[in-house]
């Protein structure tokens, strides 16, 4: 069986016509294959942001904090610690505190337990609490001691809703709560007061 050029050249017209449609197809059946037979991929763990439970725990620790300018500003020790991360909370156990402000006056805090935000500028201490301001120019020692005081190092606040004792230099106040603001010179002592001034 001879076939003519005439055809020859018709059957190619019409499988060029086809071929585009074919190759598409031939793609189309191998990319549902690729897809089928891929490996995927773990998903990465994602962090659960409603959990209550710690996300580390430490021993034996120190954690700082730098101001912009490159200082040492915030230092706490602890035995132990765990970290929060719904409220970014760090909770010591034996914490010790110690904070430089701007004009360099040293805040130092000790307690059994204490909690702190992650920026060490509000702080929780329960279970023989002391805060130490140490004197600097005209202000003089300032020492706060209580089962639970509340502090703010950076705004040098202090307050307790406990009985609290204040001592400053000689002088000795104490009363059933405390509230204290060196910003605002303010020291306010409420409940049963009692105050010792030496002359």
């Amino acid at each position: 069986m001879k076939f003519s050029p005439r055809s020859l050249n018709y059957g190619m017209d019409k499988f060029s016509v086809y071929l585009p449609l074919f190759v598409m197809a031939l793609l189309a059946l191998a990319t549902f294959w690729l897809a089928r037979n891929a490996p995927t991929f773990v998903q990465e763990a994602q962090v659960d942001l409603t959990s209550t439970d710690p996300d580390y725990a430490m021993r034996d620790f120190a954690v700082r904090t730098y101001a912009g300018s490159g200082n040492l500003m915030v230092q706490i020790h602890g035995e132990s610690g765990q970290h929060y991360p719904v409220r970014d909370l760090l909770e010591v156990h034996r914490i010790r505190v110690r904070f430089v402000a701007d004009n360099g006056r040293v805040t130092t805090a000790s307690a059994q337990t204490g909690t702190s935000n992650g920026k060490g500028t509000e702080m929780s201490l329960r279970g023989n609490a002391v805060v130490v301001q140490e004197p600097l120019a005209q202000s003089p020692r300032l020492e706060f001691q209580g089962e639970e005081l509340l502090l703010w190092p950076e705004e040098s606040r202090v307050q307790s809703n406990l009985p609290v004792t204040l001592l400053r230099g000689a002088d000795r106040m104490s009363g059933d709560t405390l509230y204290y603001d060196k910003n605002r010179q303010q020291i306010e002592i409420k409940g049963r007061v009692r105050t010792t001034l030496q002359p």
